[in-house]
């Protein structure tokens, strides 16, 4: 199992594939970088690009944070681009699903050589965010409540999915994860605020892959699709069927494809 230190943390990470270009994913609130696996045994992504994976501090096999102000979108961009610089990874594509692709979008102007950016289930925010960035759903509230009851936590894990057969799955990544990020999340925003990401999209030269779950029932599509992206690639927001908020999960062939496409175009 590979480590590094960032922070004085241990941050668990996976390189994988044969190629000389790199993909970076980074997970979302409450998850892990092993919800990737259906990426990581792609054979037409292996054989051509070399990816990464990693825990973000407080999630999977990383280590917890003492000092709950690292559970911030700044500081979990800082952790990022640390990572990145540590292991020398360039030029690369970076995926971010949910909470994993505001870091990204907050990381960007630190990282000037990367090629492109796949979110999904990440609506870019403004300062203060608006009210229908997410649609209303007994989910969203429960990804910033640390501790959960067996009925919460079902609830949770299934406001992400279209499938309920990943329920068990889901679940298990939320009870590894630390309660004290979601306890520290909201109020931490408010202290250590985040860029205003619609200026980001707004005005970066990077080209922006967008995915949606059809059948995302926590980010509101109509708010998506009215954003001011200047890079949209294809110049349309990519919608995979039958998926939720974790399309990677529940239709990895369908989003490793526009996931291979995208790279093809913008890794010249």
């Amino acid at each position: 199992m590979s480590k590094i230190t960032i922070n004085k943390l241990k941050i668990y990470y996976e390189i994988k594939g044969n190629g000389n270009k790199t993909i970076v994913f980074i997970h979302g609130n409450s998850l892990s970088s092993n919800l990737f696996n259906n990426q990581f045994k792609d054979n037409k992504l292996l054989n051509s690009y070399k990816l990464i994976r990693f825990d973000l501090p407080g999630f999977g096999k990383s280590e917890f944070a003492s000092d709950t102000k690292t559970y911030s979108l700044p500081s979990f961009a800082e952790v990022f681009v640390e990572l990145y610089k540590q292991l020398e990874i360039s030029n690369a594509v970076l995926v971010g699903n949910s909470m994993g692709g505001h870091i990204i979008l907050e990381a960007l102007d630190s990282l000037p050589d990367v090629k492109g950016v796949l979110i999904n289930g990440a609506p870019p925010f403004g300062l203060p965010p608006a009210d229908d960035l997410f649609l209303p759903n007994p989910g969203v509230p429960l990804f910033f409540k640390g501790k959960h009851t067996a009925e919460e936590l079902d609830i949770l894990a299934k406001s992400m999915l279209k499938d309920v057969k990943f329920t068990e799955q889901v679940k298990d990544e939320i009870k590894k994860s630390d309660p004290a990020f979601r306890d520290a999340w909201l109020p931490n925003s408010q202290t250590i605020i985040p860029k205003d990401e619609i200026e980001i999209v707004r005005n970066t030269n990077i080209p922006m892959a967008v995915v949606h779950g059809n059948n995302d029932e926590l980010v509101n599509f109509d708010y998506l699709k009215k954003l001011p992206f200047k890079t949209l690639w294809e110049n349309k927001i990519f919608v995979i069927p039958e998926a939720g908020h974790l399309p990677f999960l529940e239709q990895p062939e369908i989003y490793n494809r526009y996931l291979l496409d995208f790279c093809e175009q913008v890794m010249i």
